[in-house]
């Protein structure tokens, strides 16, 4: 009985201890040196960035890197060209991306659905029609002036 309590109390303290260190990784994620070769080898183009991501991204990077053995040949190359594109961005570049993708998320399934499609046609215009779009898209409504209301300095109208 008590060899059967020691047993269960040392199986207790291990699960507990594999949860502490779990939860620290969890907590900042794994540095690159605490990734296994395989996952490094997956992720290498994001290796000089990686100890600078923040640790959820990098928990979702070891994820997709964990899986990428399972996946199909069509998929890992689509995984790989998204990580070195992914790589070549700056920092700027990268916040607009995840910004662009949070407001594509938002939209309504009807139209989340035809973002993809127009995006293959914008792609495939000439250099020419791309500049000229750039140059005659609408800037982006101000903001509406207060009517009422306190005046923002005495004496003024707002």
């Amino acid at each position: 009985m008590a060899q059967a309590l020691r047993v269960a109390l040392l199986a207790l303290a291990l699960a507990v201890a594999a949860g502490v260190s779990n939860a620290q990784t969890l907590g900042r994620g794994p540095a690159w040196n605490e990734l296994s070769p395989e996952e490094q080898r997956v992720l290498a183009p994001l290796a000089k960035d990686w100890n600078q991501l923040e640790p959820r991204r990098r928990q979702k990077w070891q994820g997709i890197a964990q899986r990428y053995p399972r996946m199909a040949p069509t998929e890992q190359e689509r995984m790989r060209n998204q990580m070195q594109g992914w790589a070549r961005l700056s920092p700027d570049e990268r916040k607009v991306a995840r910004e662009q993708f949070q407001t594509l998320r938002q939209l309504p399934p009807e139209k989340r659905e035809v973002a993809p499609k127009r995006w293959e046609e914008y792609r495939a215009l000439p250099p020419e029609k791309k500049r000229e779009l750039a140059v005659h898209q609408t800037p982006a409504k101000p903001a509406p002036r207060r009517e009422s209301g306190p005046s923002p300095f005495p004496g003024q109208r707002p």
